[in-house]
């Protein structure tokens, strides 16, 4: 496949009972909703064959679905994907080009809000989450994705 439009690259492979042992990269426009699609769908698929709980897959599908989100409202362009099999749990990794911001964990404070939510849920459904900027003027956003 081409970067552009999928995996763009692996570290390792599956082990012998098929699970992912090494880190998964896809190269995509943030608004390339089939790119996005491709990548969510192989992350589902290794998270399945790690034998991780369905509400566990569901919180990882939702916390996906806020960065890739995230992305397209404040950072249109080019980004990164990379799920980090490598630990005891899976890191997932949003880099983008964007000008890059700084998370605070909260709410915001008019509860009629309609932003400010996303990034409060994805720390919730998250052993750690934590946004720095990327080096080259965008945000790294960085989750490591529950595993009960």
């Amino acid at each position: 496949m081409s970067a552009a439009t999928g995996l763009s690259g692996a570290v390792g492979g599956p082990d012998a009972a098929g699970r992912p042992t090494g880190v998964d990269r896809w190269n995509f426009a943030a608004e390339d909703r089939a790119a996005a699609d491709k990548a969510l769908t192989a992350l589902v698929k290794g998270l399945q064959a790690r034998d991780m709980m369905p509400d566990d897959v569901f919180a990882a599908e939702v916390v996906f679905a806020e960065l890739i989100g995230n992305a397209v409202r404040h950072a249109p362009g080019p980004i990164q994907v990379m799920v980090d099999w490598q630990g005891r749990a899976p890191v997932l990794h949003v880099v983008d080009q964007g000008p890059g911001f700084s998370y605070r964990v909260s709410l915001p404070v008019d509860v009629l809000s309609e932003s400010g939510r996303g990034l409060f849920l994805v720390s919730t459904l998250t052993e750690e989450f934590h946004v720095t900027g990327s080096g080259h003027g965008g945000s790294h956003a960085r989750a490591v994705l529950a595993q009960n």
